[in-house]
């Protein structure tokens, strides 16, 4: 028996330009650019390129039939590669084909997903809830949302980064895919649901409803409306006051206060303007 190969010989690669099939010397596992955040495990089956005749070698790499691959750069061929055993095939050997996973790797995973695969996508969203990467504030439905997910994803690559950084602890960690996947339990999640759900305390105001009272407000002391910005902070901060012991407060007074507080100059121009239009009704001016 020969010892390890370092790639497939000059002669199988002559012969394969000659029938112009390209041999490639593929290396596993591939590591893209930027800090590894994780593993992504897995195993493989082939024959060792060592213990075939070069006539087999050949026939084998030149069918194109299975993969050829070097699970670790130095490592010897092997060829006739499938994803799970194959039944009575001699000299078959276990290969471990795993492969470190990068933040940029995931995240790109995560975003196919959104667009190609509803069903990975919820999972993927659950996986990071699970986690303690997002949370929701008025319905479990929010952690679905695409914005929520995304910043999800970002906020568990950067712990994971932190962690492999500071020397290499994170590896194997969140957020790979496959380890979100994994992560979700359809009792674990609905427990976390009743959890989060059992901790806030009933809302008074629906968003709807404060919604509308803050266009409202602000077309009365700002003539315009309100931002997205403005919206979500008068939102907010209505809730704040709900989860506090006053249990009631007048909705329209306390939303008409905060679109002045966030528009203080505007408001100022406008109590000027207002002023002024009413000492000229006083005088009978227009």
């Amino acid at each position: 028996m020969s010892g390890p190969t370092s790639g497939p010989s000059p002669d199988i690669i002559a012969t394969g330009a000659a029938e112009g099939v390209p041999i490639g010397d593929p290396v596993l596992p591939e590591i893209p650019a930027g800090p590894a955040i994780g593993i992504r495990p897995g195993k493989a089956y082939g024959r060792r390129a060592s213990t075939m005749s070069k006539q087999q070698l050949m026939k084998s790499v030149l069918s194109g039939q299975f993969e050829t691959v070097r699970p670790d750069a130095g490592s010897e061929l092997f060829v006739d590669v499938t994803g799970t055993p194959m039944p009575g095939r001699l000299g078959e050997v276990e290969l471990d084909v795993s492969r470190l996973v990068t933040g940029e790797t995931a995240f790109d995973e995560m975003m196919d997903a959104w667009a190609n695969d509803d069903e990975v996508f919820e999972q993927i969203a659950e996986g990071l809830f699970l986690n303690g990467y997002t949370t929701f504030e008025d319905d479990a439905e929010e952690i679905y949302e695409f914005e929520v997910v995304r910043n999800g994803m970002l906020a568990a690559i950067t712990t994971a980064s932190r962690f492999a950084q500071a020397g290499g602890g994170g590896v194997g960690m969140m957020p790979t895919i496959d380890g979100l996947l994994k992560a979700t339990d359809p009792d674990k999640l609905q427990a976390e649901f009743d959890k989060i759900t059992a901790t806030k305390k009933s809302k008074q105001y629906s968003k709807a409803t404060i919604t509308e009272y803050a266009r409202k407000a602000f077309r009365d002391k700002l003539h315009r409306g309100p931002s997205d910005s403005e919206l979500k902070s008068v939102i907010g901060f209505i809730h704040d006051l709900e989860s506090q012991d006053q249990t009631t407060f007048d909705l329209r007074a306390e939303i008409g206060a905060q679109a002045l507080a966030l528009d203080p100059q505007r408001a100022e121009g406008i109590s000027y303007y207002n002023t002024g239009q009413t000492v000229k009704n006083a005088l009978g001016l227009k």
